[in-house]
């Protein structure tokens, strides 16, 4: 029996394993998740962007402009390594 259901995200598999009862429970109610977020993040504005990124030279404003582009958490931004 193939168990890999390609271009589906594990949790949709472990869905139709259980459903064609192949598994009885989904493992992935034992993956621990992270505690819930207590208050949204602080988001600028696209005029405060704007101002930011006028005030910034390179490295630093092609990072802000990668991480507000993409969404990236500033962690991910800072984590990011230049080839």
């Amino acid at each position: 029996m193939h168990w890999a259901i390609p271009n589906f995200p594990y949790h949709v598999q472990c869905i139709v394993r259980i459903r064609h009862e192949w598994i009885v429970t989904n493992p992935m109610t034992l993956v621990r998740q992270s505690a819930k977020r207590e208050k949204l993040p602080d988001v600028l504005e696209l005029d405060e962007l704007k101002k930011l990124l006028a005030e910034l030279g390179n490295p630093a404003r092609a990072l802000v402009f990668l991480t507000a582009a993409s969404g990236l958490r500033a962690s991910e931004a800072l984590a990011l390594k230049v080839v």
